[in-house]
């Protein structure tokens, strides 16, 4: 029995600094007011709405007054920061793809000029040996034409 009561105290606290730790939650005094804010915001929808032909980016557009008022300042700063991160993700993807142009402008360059060094030497390897058998066909007098490609012979046709 000793031990329940502490243990009895200790559940108590515990409850008590739970409880206060809650935040309150404000009721609103009167109901026409919140009608009546709630009433502004949709009218002022209404009319973005009307005068731009269509539902407006709420994600990109900072609330309206109307709206803010209903806004708590934390909501506001949070509202700001995710903007900022929102603008900090397209900005990094903008350079992203900024880089993966260059890369590819890069790359297609250096495989341009690959090609060309390729086609040039193949070129200049293929005119070698023109210049080569061209020789050495003046060293042995003149090519008739014998001797570089075997005797084609007919096959034989086998009877039936």
């Amino acid at each position: 029995m000793t031990h329940v009561k502490p243990l009895f105290l200790l559940l108590v606290a515990c409850l008590l600094i739970s409880v206060a730790g809650l935040p309150a939650v404000a009721q609103p005094d009167d109901t026409t007011s919140q009608r009546q804010a709630m009433d502004n915001i949709l009218n002022e929808m209404e009319q973005q709405n009307q005068q731009s032909g269509g539902i407006p980016d709420s994600i990109l557009k900072r609330p309206t007054a109307a709206q803010q008022q209903m806004l708590s300042d934390s909501t506001l700063a949070i509202y700001e920061d995710a903007m900022y991160a929102y603008y900090e993700y397209r900005v990094s993807g903008f350079e992203h793809r900024k880089e993966v142009f260059a890369w590819q402008l890069f790359s297609t360059k250096l495989t341009f000029w690959c090609v060309l060094f390729l086609v040039f030497s193949g070129i200049c390897f293929s005119g070698i040996q023109f210049y080569k058998s061209l020789k050495a066909e003046t060293a042995e007098g003149t090519c008739t034409g014998e001797g570089l490609l075997p005797s084609l012979k007919p096959l034989p046709r086998e009877s039936k």
